[in-house]
């Protein structure tokens, strides 16, 4: 397992995904606005537009919420057991009892 912070691929994907659905609702809002009786097919593009930005703005989310689960497994797992401890260091005099030194 990986610790937080270590790959920013799930953060990358979410804010690019944002981006696609900002780039979607404000495409659609600009065909919308262009849209009229002899340009009625602006209208049907907003709505595709409009469409595609809400499901791109979902797919955001839904890795949103995945990766907080994600960091959250982690750190419940990083959790589990008791902290580590150090060995004392041996003295001198005890290598020596023990015949480890001269």
């Amino acid at each position: 397992m990986s610790g937080p912070g270590t790959q920013a691929h799930p953060i990358l994907a979410i804010n690019l995904d944002l981006l696609r659905a900002s780039a979607g609702f404000g495409l659609g809002w600009v065909c919308w606005q262009a849209a009229s009786p002899e340009f009625w097919l602006l209208s049907f593009a907003a709505v595709v537009c409009t469409i595609a930005g809400v499901k791109r703005f979902g797919h955001a989310i839904v890795g949103l919420i995945k990766w907080i689960n994600g960091q959250r497994k982690l750190k419940r797992f990083e959790a589990q057991g008791a902290s580590p401890k150090a060995d004392r260091m041996a003295s001198e005099a005890e290598l020596r009892q023990r015949g480890l030194i001269k």
